[in-house]
């Protein structure tokens, strides 16, 4: 799972916290923007690969327009016979 989500930091001037004001800035010494709307290499997008584990090469990769964020799963492989079921 990958995310590709380009942002800008802008600094500003951070004097001394004063209790009770709101800590936005104060605590990175300025602002993270999103960049939503970018071209080319500032473009958002998210990823879904498959990774061959013998080679660790990818096998296939789904490519999205919005960043993916979160995880994949696979349920259990389950073998049943006649006396019992069996995760595998």
């Amino acid at each position: 799972m990958g995310v590709h989500e380009p942002a800008a930091f802008a600094t500003v001037e951070v004097g001394p916290y004063k209790p009770g004001t709101p800590v936005a800035g104060q605590v990175m010494g300025g602002k993270l923007s999103f960049i939503m709307d970018g071209k080319d290499e500032l473009a958002l997008f998210g990823t879904l690969s498959a990774v061959n584990v013998d080679t660790g090469k990818i096998d296939w990769q789904y490519k999205s327009p919005l960043p993916m964020v979160g995880g994949s799963w696979r349920p259990p492989a389950i073998w049943c016979s006649a006396a019992r079921w069996t995760a595998i």
